[in-house]
């Protein structure tokens, strides 16, 4: 390297804006072995071009030749990158100057001194996967840069510190990665670091491979502000490489490839846990700890020293990339606690040195050759980000235990409020054999290891795919929800390596082999030239598919004739997808025929007291004289009629909704435009019992939805079997109507509490309401978010931002939460206050947002007529926070207090209870967040995450103090935790309490999942007194003893993967509880284990 800092502690390197250029492709700047160093303010750049580029002049007709011709000055990379060889070439569209689509990847032959007699340079092409020149993508007139990757030519290194920091930096070139950041730990952050095209210059590329790359860490990146643009690899690769078992000398003893900083805990006594994976097929083999490690050299790599079979799958990164047949390697012996039978390939992780944490946000990947982001460690955070014109994903999530041997793989991700253009515009897929704008799949085989968990993907918008937008494959708990797609599959997509049942090639959504999904609210629109469908998917558990009752395609009855006719048609709902059941179009022009003509659905009996949802999307045509009656009508088993709601009805010269029951008639006051799209859901609930009424849901084509409850039945039935929607107006009236999206299940599509955004008091153009582009940096509730801003010196008092529901007018509990953040403009002297209002008006409570301290700061107060009452909650005006307001019996009590639970980004939960209202209510329509200081102040306040229910939404329970219950009851003490601490893994005969302190009421409910691999003989949880075995406390999940006095009505673990349970433990049990305790019961195997996650004890 050029310049080393090096063994520095606590201390900040201030480079005051300078330049620093270097002249050879040497690493610049390698930052090593130092401790709590922050480095700011430089720019970086070498003094001759590292790569080459031009126009392509010629393209032979066949064969592999073809000729550039250079830009001026770049003749000058010789001095700097040698003569030639073959290199990485990338095609820009000449117009643009962004990465070319649809051109195959590529290394070309370049050298110095081929050149024709009129100068340019002579190329030869070697395309990817056997392309040829000519099938390649490229034109005369492409631009082109042609880039070597020098071994040791990092722009910036960061190894082996404990706590860096790098902010306000610009790197202008790079001779191979531009931040290479290895084997660190503490944190790790890069904030306003820039790879970008040097400004009033002609380059075409920032960097000659990735912009980001970590690696080996202990725990992730925090990477904000940045931006990573025109790199000949990824924008960002998060990875730790996979240890490599070289070969199994015994079953508690064998050699590994690496053991890095774990290596140095081991030998001060203190063991690791290692997690053993099947290579091919990523298939746990087992959890071990590591007691010893003995460092082995020159060994000897052969086939029959080798588990693996390094001609099939050789690595090329990490530790493992030494191995090959005939090398001599440094490898590592470790004793394990107990034994372990390895047969084939195995690879390895080591808890707590997964490179967990990584935050993104607020960044831009624009112009990658490969990948925006590459992330494949646990525990990430993505959100606000912009992704654009990237070759490969603009974001990829998982791991890949093959020939780069990076990973290990992703749980407890988080991808929010990202705007994904023109991403997945090459021609080639990845190493997966396809591709996808956002691409999340489990390594190895993806059908059976489930190691990738818990992902939420949500609020993203993804513009100009060039193939699926989405593809999503073996993920345990998956939420895919209010994701905007338009214009997807522009490019016809290379034929998938998969079976046809599973690939879903030419979809904008595949969802595949993913267990507990929930998919609500994506919208897709403008499907391209080579779009097949919207969603595809296939093998999916514990999803929306297990509450849905599977319609039959649709067929016609009535009246038909000449002039009616019903066609399958392409014009889709522009609402969120429910449904691949085909558009349907019916059209009536005859005045002969048509009386109750229409399409019918049948799905199978619905006769249990589940709710029954029955939803569909409509639109009217501008056919004929559009006086069609349309009705919307349920039947049962016996085809007799239940429900009738007209969804088109003449009153007076406008149309709408009624309620239709024998003779009469009722309009709903819900008006029907021709040519716009509505949707219809209506709810029945307790069929069994002669139902007599439904709750109706309609949405319209700007995602407003509407609630009518209680409408009345015509006839009462016992079951259901299927639903039609037809004319019933008589043969001599025209229209028509299309149908799409049907959908039959027992969990409804329509927002419950459906919440809307308005403006609250004078609003100008200097203080407004909009859209932000930054998002709360706590997990996604499901809002989008906005920002107030006032700038105004005349107005604002009162102003700022409402949000209404579903009007709440019972005893029951209502939580309404947000997240929120105090801005930036003006002089951030606002009084943020948010309130609970009626109905009428009332605003019932003033919580001040951002009340001084009195020492300049913020905290939280509560404000009633007396007085403003400090809750000594600090707020920094930084940072995110949640507030959670809860109130019981609104009613009875008239609401004259409620409960605040507060979270900050950071994780500090705060309470307090029965915080007095300053004017009583009997009942809450709206949230309003508003400035209550005056005219003359301005300020920002960011919210997100609007969140309203009857249930209390609480972070879950951070198991990290963890001892042993009813001590002589553990004799195997295995345990592991996911990053955040909410998930454990209790292995052996293992039985563990936490400390809490809960007062359990008859309201009181605990929430978890729970998952078990291996079965013992008790798996239970429950809430204790003290540390003395109470069974009557405990309530058994699964095992195969029947441990006397504890609770069995939740024994029903059945099936394997992560089981969500609802337990209302205060109708078992009250009192005040001191400890939560978890049971992995196995005496006689001690192979068990019991995994809990997500645990949230509250009041409902």
């Amino acid at each position: 390297c050029h310049v080393q800092f090096t063994q520095i502690e606590n201390f900040t390197i201030d480079f005051s804006g300078s330049t620093l250029w270097f002249d050879d492709a040497r690493t610049a700047i390698l930052f090593n072995k130092n401790t709590n160093l922050t480095v700011k303010n430089f720019n970086i750049d070498y003094d001759k071009p590292v790569f080459v580029q031009g126009t392509i002049s010629y393209i032979a007709s066949s064969g592999s030749e073809l000729h550039m011709t250079m830009d001026a000055d770049y003749d000058d990379a010789y001095n700097i990158i040698g003569n030639g060889g073959k290199w990485r070439a990338v095609a820009f569209d000449p117009t643009t100057q962004f990465m070319k689509p649809q051109v195959n990847g590529m290394s070309v032959y370049f050298y110095f001194d081929n050149q024709t007699a009129q100068g340019d340079y002579i190329l030869s092409y070697s395309g990817f996967y056997g392309v040829s020149l000519q099938n390649s993508g490229l034109e005369v007139g492409d631009r082109i840069t042609i880039m070597p990757r020098v071994g040791d030519g990092r722009a910036l290194k960061v190894e082996n510190n404990d706590g860096f920091r790098m902010e306000n930096v610009n790197i202008y070139a790079s001779p191979f990665v531009a931040v290479a950041a290895n084997v660190n730990k503490g944190h790790l952050e890069f904030s306003n670091v820039n790879i970008l095209r040097r400004p009033d210059t002609d380059r075409l590329l920032a960097g000659n491979a990735d912009g980001i790359n970590c690696a080996s860490s202990a725990q992730g990146p925090l990477i904000e502000d940045c931006t990573l643009s025109y790199l000949g690899d990824d924008s960002i690769n998060t990875h730790v490489p996979y240890q490599r078992v070289v070969w199994p000398e015994s079953s508690t003893q064998m050699l590994i490839t690496s053991l890095g900083y774990a290596k140095s805990e081991v030998d001060g006594g203190d063991p690791v846990t290692m997690n053993f994976f099947d290579r091919a097929t990523m298939l746990p083999l087992g959890q071990r700890k590591i007691l010893s490690v003995e460092t082995v050299y020159n060994y000897l790599i052969t086939p029959s020293t080798t588990i693996a079979d390094l001609d099939i799958d050789p690595w090329y990164s990490g530790p493992a990339a030494s191995l090959r047949y005939d090398a001599t390697v440094t490898v590592y012996r470790i004793t394990l606690d107990k034994a372990l039978t390895l047969n084939d390939d195995t690879i390895a992780t080591i808890e707590g040195y997964l490179g967990g944490g990584t935050i993104i946000r607020r960044c831009e990947g624009i112009g990658s050759l490969a990948r925006g982001f590459r992330i494949q460690t646990p525990d990430v955070m993505i959100q606000d980000c912009l992704l654009k014109n990237t070759m490969g994903s603009g974001i990829s999530l998982g791991g890949q235990p093959h020939y780069w041997g990076e990973g290990p793989y992703v749980t407890h991700a988080q991808v929010i409020n990202n705007t994904f253009i023109d991403t997945n515009i090459g021609s080639r897929p990845d190493e997966t054999g396809e591709y996808a704008s956002l691409h999340i799949r489990t390594g190895g085989d993806y059908t059976t290891s489930y190691i990738q968990h818990d992902i939420t993907v949500a609020n993203n918008r993804i513009l100009d795919s060039g193939g699926s937008a989405i593809i999503i494959r073996g993920i345990d708990e998956l939420t895919l929800a209010d994701n905007v797609i338009d214009n997807y599959v522009r490019f016809e997509e290379p034929i998938s390596s998969l079976d046809s049942s599973v690939a879903g090639t030419g979809f904008g959504i595949v969802v595949d082999q993913c267990r507990g999904v929930t998919f609500k609210n994506n919208f897709l629109t403008n499907p391209g030239n080579d779009a097949v469908g919207e969603v595809f998917t296939a093998n999916i558990i514990d999803g929306p598919a297990d509450q849905e009752l599977a319609a039959s395609d649709w067929y016609s009855k009535g009246a038909s004739g000449s002039g009616v006719t019903t066609t399958e048609v392409s014009d889709a709902s522009p609402l969120s997808w429910l449904s691949d059941k085909p558009t349907v179009q019916i059209t009536d022009t005859s005045s002969s025929y048509g009386a109750s003509y229409g399409i019918v659905y049948n799905f199978p009996t619905h006769s249990t007291d589940d709710d029954l949802c029955i939803a569909f999307d409509y639109k009217i045509l501008d056919v004929g004289n559009n006086d069609l009656q349309l009705e919307a009508v349920t039947y049962n088993s016996s085809d007799s009629p239940a429900s009738f709601l007209m969804i088109y009805r003449d009153d007076n010269g406008t149309h709408g909704l009624a309620s239709h029951t024998n003779q009469a008639v009722t309009m709903l006051g819900y008006d029907i435009d021709p040519l716009r799209w509505y949707r219809i859901e209506m709810v029945v609930k307790n069929v069994t019992q002669s139902s007599r009424n439904y709750t109706l849901f309609v949405t319209d084509d700007q995602n407003v939805t509407t609630r009518f409850d209680n409408l009345p039945f015509r006839n009462a039935v016992s079951d259901m079997a299927s639903f039609s929607i037809h004319n019933n107006s008589g043969g001599t009236q025209t229209g028509g109507f299309v149908v799409d999206n049907v959908r039959v299940g027992t969990l409804p599509v329509s927002q419950t509490n459906p919440i809307y955004e308005y403006e609250v008091g004078h609003h100008t153009a200097n203080n407004f309401i909009a859209y932000s582009q930054q998002s709360s940096a706590l997990p996604w509730l499901g809002s989008v978010p906005v920002v107030y801003t006032d700038t105004t010196s005349s107005y604002g008092i009162g102003a700022g931002i409402g949000y209404t529901f579903t009007k709440h007018e019972t005893d029951d509990l209502l939580s309404a939460s947000f997240d929120f953040k105090i801005g930036d403009s003006g002089s951030n002297d606002l009084s943020v206050n948010a309130s609970l209002r009626s109905e009428s008006g009332t605003n019932g409570n003033f919580l001040k947002l951002n009340d001084s301290d009195g020492a300049g700061g913020y905290t939280l107060a509560n404000h009633i007529n007396s007085g403003t009452t400090p809750l000594n909650i600090p707020i920094d005006p930084t940072k995110w926070y949640r507030v959670e307001m809860l109130v019981r019996d609104l009613v009875t009590a008239s609401a004259d207090t409620y409960d605040l639970i507060v979270t900050s980004e950071y994780g500090t939960v705060y309470r307090v209870n029965n915080l007095p209202f300053r004017f009583a209510i009997s009942d809450i329509k709206n949230i309003n967040i508003f400035n209550n200081s005056g005219n003359t102040y301005t300020g920002q306040v960011l919210v997100d995450n609007i969140h309203v229910g009857n249930k209390q939404i609480s972070d879950p329970l951070v198991i990290d103090s963890l001892t042993n219950y009813a001590d002589p009851q553990t004799t195997v003490d295995n345990l592991a935790f996911n990053p955040a601490m909410t998930e454990v893994k209790l292995g052996g005969n293992n039985w563990k309490k936490q400390a809490i302190s809960y007062t359990v009421t008859a309201d009181t409910w605990i929430s978890f999942k729970f998952k078990s691999d291996t079965l013992g003989e008790i798996q239970a949880i429950g809430l204790e007194e003290d540390d003395v075995q109470t069974p009557a406390r405990f309530f058994t999940l699964a095992g195969s003893q029947s441990w006397g006095g504890t609770i069995f009505d939740f024994d029903n673990y059945t099936h394997q993967g992560w089981q969500t349970y609802h337990i209302p433990i205060g109708q078992y049990y009250t009192g005040v509880m001191n400890y939560i305790v978890f049971v992995n019961d196995d005496d006689a195997n001690q192979a068990s284990d019991s995994q809990f996650r997500d645990v949230i004890i509250y009041d409902k």
